[in-house]
């Protein structure tokens, strides 16, 4: 008796002994090796797996995965064609599917209220009569609601849940319930056919692949030549009514049957299968396309030894692709490769050996964890029948339950319901935020939207700038609302927390202007872009350039007018359509002078037509001021007009010398009447500049500011911000340098003294600049700004970038702001200098409460490829309101006449200006005389006018005055020789 209990704790002890042995054998395997993605996750313990292949699977909750196939058993038991497996691979006893499904599944899906839609070539299930589709309870049962009558006539491919209940079923059948539905059908939640689909009943060919893109419509690839009337080869994208999407042109599409789709949040979408050639370009099994299906050259073509059959893309942009290939790009990558987002492998991806056949199926857990189905049966040499789950990234480790998500969208309002149709296009980059917190999100190019909060309760709504409050009023939510949403344990999902708004049916123009640098004697890059964010056309639309006087231009994208009196550059851009982007870049130069470096450069630009329809705030008074300066004699003259309503009361002009607030004094005008001032005794070479504030609510600005370019000398003006807030101006000020640090911030106005003071409720323009000083090119880089707690996300404005990005806001409190410039290959500088330069800009303002003495500051982290971040300098702004100092100038004289002419010398004009040459002078005068003086006084030239052209090519490079003497007197004009 007692030798037979120590044989038995014997046993006992050696198989707890053996467990030990496995689990350190497990943490010993994940110490040595890591979670190095791409290598076998050994938590994951299937057993002897499936007995044949596992052609579907999809995550379910509990951190559990359903997979389908023509697998009769798992792990040993009997298991036809359906199971559910644990987080450690083992089948889950909860989920009992009984005798199972008499034939192949090839798909499965979980429905958002825990089902599951299979679909295949079965006949029955669990002993219940069947045809090729059925529902399943979450406890393996037949769902016995869902009735969709004789089923279907032929193999179920593909089954797709969406938001509504509805299911998309596509494959081999021809008709469905006894109804001609050849290869597409819709269901209802109840299994009936949904005829509200649209779909055209021309479709001529099997379907083996359908996902819903991000904005709701359905790509289909497959065997088809044609859908409907239209040819469309083997590809084909219908909008979300079923009707064809008429935007998408593949061309000849492609020559073999497609498979494997995987959407980017930018609308591109990398394809896959047997495609040899897409519209007559060839392509070997994989290719991207754009949003409207022609090709994205950027997407690295390679060469895979067999076809794909199916690609993911992950949260870092990367896309995983399996199929039946054992070579990818020419080298040994069998049946599964992990590429970078330019299309090339990426090696830091280690498999190994692999599988040992074709992998069918990916699904990935949002840990970073990867599912893999198909027919292999090991993995780098390790018995894995069928499923595998292998390792993520690093940082995608975590904690499945470390965040709750809330999901929505925001579209336009037209058919006056809370559901968007085809008719109701959405809106990008709308800030939303949810409280408390705040946690912060936007809506991307689909118009979707993702927060990620913690546990407890909060209410969602829309962010709007003052001009989006004028032209848009929120729908759903009626009465400008908010969603709710609870969460109790984190990892949970509230989606559909959709936004509609009604928008005023009319264009809403908008111009920008960056540029990535000023170098002295280098050739910089200016980008302008003019956009429509309104609901109907803009025609007859011009873009107007004006260079700041140090710089000129070498070239541009599109054909321009040169005005000569004005030194303005006129761009036809003819019509902008609701959502485009027009962009105008040009290449120019600054003058290679001496004495100029730190002195700001202001690019200004304005558009036309005016956006007349825009809706004014009810609590607006009306009053519009505007604000002009002229030089003559060395004397800074101002003019202040009314334009608007007159004032019931009156309000102070702030007169500035450089930085200094020198006078100030108030006035009142009337409609259509005007104030002139002369500002006497200002020094000659200061910058006098005049600011009077608009009324509260005014729909484009908080003031009005003008500058007299008195000044011999360029002077630095980034002391004060730019009146530049109707959407059809602005403006983009820059220091002129020589060397400096390629990945800086720049703010403007950067203020005066060392603690930038600026006064309140000024717009900031950040433009952070990178440069890839490497050795290689960079293919994607990433930019992180960390906004100040003062500044107001509500005013935030993107306004330009060197390169295409996608961009996005997020985090708890400070908004977190991100922009993604993928595949924008950028040479290294010791390759291409000017190419490997770019930037981003945008404008915020300050919060209203921030007091004064404020202290803003901003960074922002620079990320090429994979290499540690770079950080930038940090710009420093301060909340101050200046006093008057006493005894700059003498006085400001008020020219009492409305209508005060200038003096005609103002109308004498010298172009070009820069030269390198000649100089020629336009003048209303016959007789003129003008002496050329150096820019400390000394006499060049002394002469009469006796022609247009005057040859100063053998002076020295540098900045001149020219004084002229007319009938009207004496003026100084200043001339820059190149």
């Amino acid at each position: 008796m007692d030798q037979g209990i120590s044989l038995i704790r014997l046993k006992f002890y050696l198989m707890k002994s053996s467990i030990i042995t496995i689990i350190l054998f497990a943490l010993t395997f994940q110490t040595i090796f890591g979670q190095v993605p791409g290598n076998l996750d050994p938590a994951f313990n299937i057993g002897t797996g499936a007995n044949n292949w596992v052609y579907s699977m999809d995550q379910y909750p509990g951190n559990r995965v359903v997979i389908a196939g023509n697998f009769t058993s798992f792990a040993g038991m009997n298991q036809s064609r359906l199971a559910m497996l644990t987080p450690f691979g083992t089948l889950d006893p909860s989920f009992n599917v009984g005798t199972g499904a008499d034939n192949t599944v090839w798909s499965v899906a979980a429905t958002k209220d825990g089902k599951l839609v299979i679909g295949g070539n079965f006949t029955s299930y669990n002993g219940n009569s069947v045809t090729r589709i059925a529902r399943i309870l979450p406890n393996g049962k037949i769902d016995t609601t869902f009735k969709t009558g004789t089923g279907a006539n032929n193999w179920v491919r593909i089954v797709i849940p969406v938001d509504s209940g509805k299911i998309i079923v596509g494959g081999e059948f021809t008709s469905f319930n006894n109804q001609t539905r050849p290869y597409l059908v819709r269901l209802r939640e109840n299994g009936s056919i949904d005829s509200s689909f649209k779909y055209a009943t021309g479709l001529n060919g099997r379907i083996l692949k359908a996902r819903l893109a991000l904005d709701g419509k359905i790509l289909i690839g497959g065997a088809f030549t044609q859908v409907g009337a239209q040819p469309a080869f083997r590809i084909c994208r219908l909008n979300r009514d079923g009707s064809i999407d008429t935007s998408f042109h593949s061309g000849t599409g492609s020559d073999g049957e497609m498979r494997a789709f995987a959407f980017q949040p930018d609308g591109k979408t990398v394809i896959g299968g047997y495609t040899t050639s897409y519209n007559g370009t060839s392509k070997n099994r994989i290719l991207r396309i754009n949003s409207n299906g022609s090709i994205d050259s950027t997407f690295h073509n390679p060469s895979s030894s067999g076809p794909i059959y199916d690609v993911a893309m992950q949260p870092n942009g990367k896309f995983l692709v399996c199929g039946a290939f054992l070579t990818y790009d020419q080298k040994p990558y069998p049946y599964i490769v992990r590429l970078n987002s330019d299309g090339r492998v990426d090696t830091t991806f280690k498999t190994g050996l692999g599988p040992n056949d074709g992998v069918e199926y990916f699904s990935q857990k949002s840990t970073g964890e990867i599912y893999i189905s198909g027919n292999f049966t090991t993995y780098n040499g390790i018995q894995k029948n069928r499923i595998a789950r292998i390792f993520g990234d690093s940082v995608a480790l975590h904690d499945t339950n470390t965040v709750n998500v809330i999901q929505g969208k925001i579209f336009v309002n037209v058919d006056n319901n809370c559901e968007q149709s085809l008719s109701e296009q959405v809106q990008q980059y709308k800030i939303v935020k949810a409280e408390p917190g705040p946690y912060w999100g936007n809506t991307f190019s689909t118009g979707h939207y993702e927060i990620k909060v913690d546990t407890g309760a909060y209410q969602v709504q829309q962010v709007k700038s003052s001009l989006e409050q004028l032209l848009e009023t929120q729908f759903c939510p009626p009465n400008s609302g908010s969603h709710n949403a609870q969460f109790s344990q984190l990892g949970d999902t509230v989606s559909n927390l959709d936004f509609s708004n009604t928008v005023q049916s009319c264009p809403i123009l908008k111009i920008e202007v960056s540029s990535n640098r000023r170098r002295r004697c280098f050739r910089n890059n200016t980008y302008i872009t003019v956009s429509n964010s309104g609901t109907s056309p803009s025609y007859n639309v011009k873009a107007y350039l004006k260079l700041p006087e140090l710089v000129n231009l070498i070239s541009a994208s599109e054909s321009f007018t040169f005005l000569t009196p004005d030194s303005v550059y006129v761009f036809s851009i003819d019509s902008v359509m609701p959502n485009q982007i027009k962009t105008i870049h040009i290449v120019d130069s600054v003058s290679c002078v001496p004495g100029v470096i730190g002195i700001e450069q202001c690019t200004k630009v304005w558009a036309t037509p005016k956006n007349t329809c825009i809706l004014s705030n009810a609590s607006w008074d009306g009053v519009d001021l505007q604000a002009t300066g002229q030089c003559s004699n060395f004397i800074p003259y101002f003019k202040i007009k009314n334009i608007g309503n007159s004032m019931t009361s009156s309000r102070n002009y702030l007169v500035f010398a450089d930085s200094l607030l020198v006078e100030t004094n108030s006035f009142t005008l009337n409609a259509g009447d005007s104030l002139m001032l002369a500002i006497a005794g200002a020094n000659p070479n200061a910058l006098v500049r005049i600011e009077v504030p608009q009324s509260n609510n005014h729909p484009f600005s908080s003031f009005a500011s003008a500058i007299a370019p008195c000044s011999l000398v360029p002077r630095p003006s980034g002391f004060f911000a730019e009146s530049d807030e109707d959407p059809i101006e602005a403006s983009h000020c820059l220091p002129i340098r020589d060397s400096y640090d390629p990945n800086d911030k720049l703010v403007y106005p950067k203020g005066s003294t060392a603690n930038g003071n600026v006064s309140p409720g000024k717009y900031f323009q950040y433009t952070i600049r990178f440069q890839n000083t490497g050795n290689d090119t960079a293919y994607n880089v990433v930019i992180v700004d960390s906004l100040d707690a003062n500044l107001d996300p509500a005013s935030f404005e993107l306004i330009s970038s060197s390169h295409p990005y996608t961009f996005s806001i997020s985090g708890k409190g400070n908004p977190v702001l991100k922009w993604k410039l993928s595949n924008i290959m950028l040479p290294d500088s010791h390759v291409n200098a000017a190419a490997s330069n770019g930037f981003v800009s945008f404008r915020i303002r300050p919060i209203a409460t921030a007091a004064l003495g404020t202290r803003i500051e901003n960074d922002a982290d620079i990320y090429f490829d994979f290499n540690d971040p770079v950080r930038t300098n940090t710009t420093v702004n301060t909340l101050f309101i200046p006093t008057v100092t006493p005894n700059v100038i003498d006085s400001v004289q008020v020219v009492t006449q409305t209508k005060k002419q200038l003096p005609s010398n103002s109308l004498i004009q010298i172009y070009p200006n820069p030269t390198k040459s000649k100089v020629s002078i336009k003048s209303p005068f016959t007789e003129i005389e003008f002496r050329l003086l150096t820019i400390t006084g000394n006499e060049v030239i002394s002469k009469r006018k006796a022609g247009n052209d005057i040859d100063i090519q053998f002076l020295p490079k540098g900045v001149y005055q020219i004084e002229f003497t007319t009938p009207a007197g004496k003026s100084v004009k200043k001339l820059i020789l190149e």
